[in-house]
């Protein structure tokens, strides 16, 4: 059994779920200041460089539309209105989406069977009777 989960089991009733990642022992907010004052002093015992809750929350948004998360769950996640928010701000970061895009589609062309993976429709498929010649 984990320690948070153990932690929160002994609080019984007087636990807070707060639905926060990172809480005090009986699951109420920590104070955001708090938690800034404690990011370099967990950084220098974890030797990784200093970085600001900001640079943390640009860092995994970069990293998680780099590793192919969907932009709309990274919008979720960082508590944008809108995925267009995300994308104006983050899609500059990572090179190459364009062209991870165009090779997506790119593969769905498969010239040795002569077909692209896609129906088009046509005049009779379209249900409207003509033949489409």
């Amino acid at each position: 059994m984990s320690d948070a989960l153990e932690e929160r089991i002994a609080w019984g009733e007087g636990w807070q779920d707060s639905g926060l990642v990172f809480t005090r022992e009986d699951g109420s907010p920590i104070r955001p200041s708090w938690v800034t004052r404690q990011l370099p002093k967990l950084a220098e015992v974890a030797g990784v460089p200093r970085a600001t809750p900001h640079v943390l929350r640009h860092t995994w948004a970069t990293l998680a539309l780099k590793a192919g998360v969907h932009p709309k769950v990274v919008a979720g996640r960082l508590g944008h209105s809108s995925v267009q928010i995300t994308l104006d701000r983050y899609s500059h970061l990572v090179p190459g989406l364009d062209q991870a895009a165009a090779d997506e589609v790119a593969a769905l062309f498969d010239p040795a069977a002569g077909d692209i993976g896609v129906t088009f429709a046509t005049d009779a498929t379209r249900g409207n009777g003509e033949t489409g010649s």
